[in-house]
């Protein structure tokens, strides 16, 4: 039988082999936008912004990835990562999550032939996703409400903390209203 510690760390060497797997294929994404955008020349400023932000949004996930691999080091040699890496990596996960929700509501508001409506209650879903972020950063948002282990199934990973308080729980229950929100706009213009 398996103990608990060897199954505790196959569980974060497979976490973060697949987040190197999904960051290579971000890296490789990343660089066929960039030739895509090049070719197309950046003389507009739409396309420059585009471009820096996905650089951005890049430099965040090497951020992020590259202290995963750190914690990962610690937690299976049975030393204690400190504390604020955590805050880092949890940083880098939601100013991503934020850009990324932007970009989304952007392009659906563009194709939404820039609607005040849809402008309203895009920046209202980020505003509430953002004021969650920074309130559960600033620890406003602790509660003793427990969140179950069911809707924050990877909360066993110590890396991945960002759900387990219920400030993040309700971030990232914006963020996937936002891109349902969004989601929604482009498939009822699409059909």
């Amino acid at each position: 039988m398996l103990n608990a510690q060897l199954l505790f760390e196959f569980a974060l060497y497979f976490a973060e082999l697949w987040e190197t797997i999904l960051f290579g294929l971000f890296t490789a994404l990343l660089l066929f936008s960039v030739c895509v955008l090049i070719d197309r020349g950046l003389e507009e400023t739409g396309r420059r912004i585009l471009l820096a932000v996905m650089v951005l949004m890049w430099v965040i996930a090497v951020v992020h990835w590259a202290i995963s691999i750190v914690i990962t080091g610690y937690d299976t040699s049975g030393q204690i990562a400190d504390s604020s890496l955590d805050k880092v990596a949890m940083v880098a996960v939601f100013l991503n999550l934020t850009i990324s929700d932007a970009i989304v509501m952007s392009r659906a508001w563009h194709l939404w032939e820039r609607s005040r409506v849809v402008l309203l209650i895009s920046v209202l879903l980020a505003m509430l996703s953002f004021t969650s972020i920074v309130l559960n950063f600033s620890g406003l948002a602790d509660s003793d409400i427990p969140v179950p282990e069911a809707v924050n199934a990877v909360a066993f990973l110590p890396q991945n903390e960002f759900a387990v308080e219920i400030g993040g729980l309700v971030a990232v229950i914006f963020s996937i209203v936002s891109n349902l929100w969004a989601f929604g706009l482009v498939a009822t213009k699409a059909w």
